[in-house]
């Protein structure tokens, strides 16, 4: 879960996880202490996989003033902005107070659908189940084994799982179109994150089949 600050005074959370006590303390406290605007507070739910989208329900219990983005429609999933349809038309569905920070595009596959994002001031991008950065201190020996196995250990990038079924023309629009924004870092959901300044060099490498 990342929290990222808006230019109007607001912020976005990017994949809401994991609604605990604890979480929400923090969140709350974050909100406080930056002094985050209520009335500018959005929910990004990246992935159609439900582990990014089953607290959401009681995050927006703990935030009612907060709006949700979604790219994937789901029951539990009370959603005001779905990105729907290809990468191409994410842009223009994105809610108009976003785009000054954020852009965004889809990843799909028939396993995965997938809001890609940037937020700009930071020069960070931002990827849920797509990107996956295993190295050691995101492993175990059973992690390690599998994941050199398949050629992936200590890199960022795709699963093989999650490359599989993706339409050419629309994986090369995303690439094409991701690879133009300005970032140098890459935050992951799942595993570590690509430091500043590695980033842009990491996304050309690890999102290459889709060129």
């Amino acid at each position: 879960m990342s929290v990222l600050r808006l230019s109007d005074g607001g912020f976005a959370v990017y994949s809401p996880l994991a609604a605990t006590p604890e979480c929400i303390r923090m969140l709350k406290s974050l909100v406080k202490s930056e002094k985050l605007s209520l009335s500018s507070a959005w929910f990004m739910v990246p992935s159609s996989f439900p582990e990014h989208h089953e607290s959401l329900v009681t995050w927006r219990e703990v935030f009612p003033e907060a709006r949700v983005v979604s790219v994937h429609p789901r029951i539990n999933v009370i959603s005001e902005f779905l990105l729907e349809g290809p990468s191409t038309d994410a842009p223009s569905q994105l809610p108009l107070p976003l785009r000054k920070d954020l852009d965004v595009a889809v990843y799909e596959t028939p396993l995965l659908r997938e809001m890609v994002l940037t937020h700009k001031p930071s020069k960070t991008l931002f990827v849920a189940d797509s990107g996956f950065y295993i190295n050691e201190e995101y492993s175990n020996a059973l992690t390690r084994g599998i994941t050199q196995l398949q050629g992936i250990y200590d890199r960022f990038v795709t699963p093989p799982f999650f490359r599989l079924g993706m339409n050419e023309k629309e994986g090369k629009r995303l690439y094409e179109r991701v690879k133009d924004w300005e970032f140098d870092t890459i935050v992951t959901c799942h595993a570590a994150l690509v430091e500043e300044g590695k980033g842009k060099e990491a996304f050309l490498e690890g999102y290459r089949h889709l060129a």
